[in-house]
């Protein structure tokens, strides 16, 4: 067996063990105590099994994305020469990536309780409220530099240009889906029946949007290991891409875990838009 091959059996059987547990077992409920205690809300009546059916959702949603990520990379894998079928793996894996945290940002909103008066802000709310401003800076200055760098690779090596010309798509559709989808989102309608729930609509609202938002930055890094590799690091023996697409798949998640862990970017909707909540720490 190939490293290849056990690289994507490995993390398929773990995908699948979570996926197990996330739909017959009592990961949502871990999973809904961990984003009350990020965020820094407490639970509201009626807005348990709401945010458990959420999360849930999402995280089935990405650990299909990573088990028909592996399938496919390792098929397209068998297509190539044995020296490029890991990094073909990573970067299917890194694709696949982009399509969950699109598909989970554009969720439809959770339905209302029948029949039940609800409450919205006297005053709309900006995206800006729901996303820190550096967030959104990443996101569309990672997804600016990868375009023109796939534009940039694609140009100066015409013959290998679809693997540049595509990730450069790939991420212009990503910032495009944020763009639209963060106004979507925006503009949908309240849920909540008291100012409690109200506080977790808008957190919601934000896990969509900063979930929308890390699509065009994933794309992004894509586009600039595709134009690398069209600017002439080959992934081939000894080429530095064969360091960056693994580490670059490893370190994103991690990254990610420890910033949300460090920064606690959750809590940006709450300082915002309920600062007297923020302040008494709820």
């Amino acid at each position: 067996m190939d490293a290849t091959t056990a690289f994507a059996l490995l993390f398929g059987v773990l995908a699948l063990v979570a996926l197990g547990q996330n739909v017959f077992g009592a990961l949502p409920e871990r999973l809904v105590e961990r984003a009350a205690r990020l965020s820094g809300l407490s639970l509201a009546p009626g807005m348990r099994e709401v945010l458990r059916d959420r999360l849930a959702a999402r995280y089935s949603i990405g650990l299909l994305g990573v088990i028909v990520s592996l399938a496919a990379g390792w098929g397209v894998g068998l297509l190539v020469d044995p020296s490029q079928r890991l990094p073909v793996l990573l970067a299917a894996l890194l694709l696949g990536l982009v399509a969950t945290l699109l598909v989970n940002g554009l969720l439809p909103a959770p339905a209302p309780a029948p029949d039940a008066p609800r409450i919205a802000r006297g005053t709309a709310a900006r995206l800006g409220d729901f996303v820190p401003p550096y967030e959104l800076w990443i996101a569309r200055s990672v997804a600016i530099i990868g375009v023109l760098l796939a534009a940039a690779a694609a140009a100066g090596s015409p013959a290998a240009a679809w693997a540049p010309l595509g990730a450069g798509a790939l991420t212009l559709a990503a910032l495009a889906a944020f763009e639209l989808g963060a106004r979507r989102i925006l503009a949908r309608p309240s849920l909540a029946t008291s100012e409690a729930e109200l506080a977790w609509d808008d957190e919601i609202r934000s896990m969509d949007l900063r979930e929308l938002a890390a699509a065009p930055v994933i794309a992004g890094v894509l586009a600039v290991i595709a134009a690398l590799g069209g600017a002439g690091w080959r992934i081939s023996e000894g080429s530095p891409l064969q360091i960056v697409l693994p580490v670059a798949s490893i370190a994103i998640p991690v990254l990610q875990r420890l910033y949300d862990l460090v920064v606690l970017p959750q809590r940006h909707v709450l300082r915002r838009l309920w600062p007297t909540a923020a302040r008494a720490g709820r």
